[in-house]
């Protein structure tokens, strides 16, 4: 896949989870019934969670579009070397090579 491809992706999926994030945050304002409060904090945890977990990927993202506009793309922040195309493929916001991924 060629780099532009893989921007084209990575603004793609962040304009996704951007969109799951402000659903999220939309269904979290909203009260539960009080027939259904135990259930409903069962549901806000996870929809807490998940948008938990929505940020953390967004952020990769966001840092990954960073080392884009500064030249930095596919260079491994751990180790300094090259970070393999098929990786980057699989892992478009991956900012470490396979080496270093495997030993943290």
């Amino acid at each position: 896949m060629v780099p532009d491809m893989r921007k084209t992706m990575l603004l793609m999926r962040r304009k996704a989870l951007l969109a799951d994030l402000a659903c999220i945050g939309d269904a979290l304002r909203v009260a539960p019934a009080p027939d259904s409060r135990r259930a409903g904090g069962a549901q806000e945890n996870i929809l807490q969670a998940l948008g938990k977990v929505q940020r953390i990927e967004v952020a990769r993202i966001e840092a990954a579009l960073r080392r884009m506009e500064s030249g930095d793309y596919g260079i491994c922040t751990g180790c300094g070397t090259t970070i393999a195309p098929a990786r980057l493929d699989l892992l478009p916001d991956t900012p470490v090579c396979g080496d270093c991924a495997s030993a943290a």
